[in-house]
């Protein structure tokens, strides 16, 4: 009897032993599971919106005029960190080029009607995208952008005046854009999207005026016309490693469309 349960209890035990070392092997084998996975872009966009410059006294009232356009460059590096498959957050950080057509300063101690031009600045941002439930072959999806474009000084010579003068300006403006998004994901390789969403873009342009003694600083604030955006866009996996997105918005508002493109590409990991 004793014998048989030795032998019983060495059986058992190469059991357990052999089981254990193919467990252990099985998962030297498989790969670690990321907890955070990166995906580097880059991405170019044009936007040009209508612009209705606040009014800031009664010296400097609205006029027709102070209804401009802001037409911007913007060219960014961003990284998507995901947390999981539906939730993700970029922060990204880029230049841009912008342009906001004539703009008249009344309170400097020389009024100046300056042609703004395409200024420098940088970029800086977040964008956090997260799904919220999948149907067939349809994904519905939230996502949110800000970005922050910090505009670089600028300098002009003033020389309608007799004394030496010059003219600084500084433009700073933001954007955000809240809203659902819908995928088609039935496809191959070819994921179609579309959009509706919250827009708004606002900010300030400063300008400092010194002639001789006398200085002065001047500061106007802008909002966009429109504030209702409607996207339409698709995503190419072009090979495993490396995917390309192309974006149309379209803003409508009571004096016409504005609109920006964009084109972003992946490097999948």
């Amino acid at each position: 009897m004793n014998k048989k349960l030795s032998l019983s209890l060495m059986l058992l035990l190469l059991f357990f032993s052999f089981t254990n070392a193919s467990v252990q092997d099985n998962e030297s084998s498989s790969p670690p599971k990321k907890i955070f996975t990166f995906i580097p872009h880059i991405s170019a966009e044009f936007l040009s919106q209508k612009i209705r410059w606040d009014e800031e006294s009664l010296i400097n009232p609205v006029r027709e005029e102070d209804i401009t356009r802001l037409k911007s460059f913007l060219l960014t590096l961003s990284i998507t960190i995901k947390f999981s498959e539906s939730l993700s957050v970029s922060p990204f950080v880029g230049y841009s080029l912008s342009n906001f057509d004539a703009l008249t300063f009344r309170e400097l101690p020389f009024s100046v009607e300056l042609d703004t031009g395409y200024k420098n600045g940088l970029l800086f941002g977040t964008e956090l995208r997260g799904d919220f439930f999948s149907l067939n072959h349809f994904t519905l999806s939230g996502q949110g952008l800000f970005h922050y474009c910090l505009g670089l000084n600028k300098t002009w010579e003033i020389p309608t005046v007799n004394t030496p003068g010059t003219l600084e300006g500084k433009p700073d403006w933001m954007r955000i854009n809240i809203g659902p998004i819908l995928t088609y994901k039935g496809i191959q390789y070819l994921y179609p999207y579309a959009g509706i969403s919250f827009n708004r873009v606002w900010g300030k342009y400063k300008a400092s005026q010194i002639v001789g003694l006398l200085s002065s600083e001047e500061e106007r604030k802008f909002k966009s016309r429109s504030v209702l955006c409607a996207a339409i866009g698709v995503l190419y996996e072009m090979t495993d490693f490396f995917h390309v997105t192309g974006e149309v918005k379209i803003l409508p508002h009571g004096g016409g469309l504005d609109f920006s493109f964009l084109l972003k590409a992946s490097y999948i990991h």
